[in-house]
């Protein structure tokens, strides 16, 4: 019971949310090791969100470089949970290792890349209080519905990084997955791209139908590079904003 895998080669939400439920009730304050086998970049959110209620519980996590990775600070310490690089682009789309500058500058601390390799790696866990604060998505084409996750209740900050030249900012993708992070609250809505078809099938600049995302403690937006920024701004409710954030628009 003390060793957990996830695989997403048959992908049934409901299926691997129970097993994950179940293998952390047994093991209850255990330790606990985990094999998450993310072969589908829109199964890697899913698969994480499952274990994390044990996140104070784990001992080894095995996952891909090319789709996860753990970031560490500036003075070269060890990779930690709190803040973690999911990479949901396609593999061809991807110039370098490189952390994109804005989100290192917008971040708490310089954050460079861990690992690098598209090989499996195991990263080991050695306190019992780390707690997962920070994500980073580079490519969201493929955002996971709602409905696949459990919430990500000590995320309080996220960045999303469209690194498509196929279209402008998928709002209509975003919005929805925003509701699983009810205590949000630094946001970062980024195009990283120079070209793009604004005209793509997926990009739907009148989504009047799409159901607003309410961020209750969200205090600072920024809006990176985004042609339609006001379908971003019309679907965001955050009544605590502070501070917002409009650069090359």
């Amino acid at each position: 019971w003390q060793r957990l895998r996830l695989s997403d080669m048959h992908f049934d939400p409901q299926l691997l949310r129970a097993k994950a439920s179940l293998w952390l009730s047994r093991t209850r304050h255990l330790p606990v090791d985990l094999d998450l086998d993310t072969r589908h970049r829109d199964s890697i959110l899913p698969l994480l969100s499952y274990t994390l209620p044990a996140a104070d519980r784990w001992r080894n996590v095995s996952y891909l470089h090319s789709r996860m990775r753990f970031m560490t600070v500036a003075d070269g310490g060890e990779p930690c949970l709190e803040s973690l690089m999911v990479t949901m682009a396609p593999k061809k789309s991807l110039a370098s290792d490189l952390i994109p500058a804005s989100a290192a500058e917008q971040s708490p601390t310089m954050r460079t890349w861990w690992g690098g390799r598209d090989i499996p790696h195991t990263k080991q866990f050695k306190s019992t209080d780390e707690r997962l604060r920070e994500i980073y998505v580079l490519g969201i084409r493929s955002l996971p519905p709602p409905e696949t996750l459990n919430a990500f209740e000590t995320v309080t900050n996220l960045v999303l990084m469209n690194a498509s030249t196929e279209c402008d900012f998928p709002m209509h993708q975003a919005a929805p997955f925003l509701t699983a992070f009810p205590n949000l609250e630094n946001l970062e809505l980024s195009n990283f791209n120079e070209l793009f078809l604004i005209h793509d099938p997926e990009y739907r600049p009148d989504c009047r139908a799409l159901a607003p995302a309410r961020l209750m403690n969200l205090r600072k937006l920024i809006i990176r590079g985004i042609c339609s920024s006001r379908c971003v701004l019309s679907h965001i409710r955050a009544p605590r904003l502070r501070s917002l954030h409009l650069v090359h628009i």
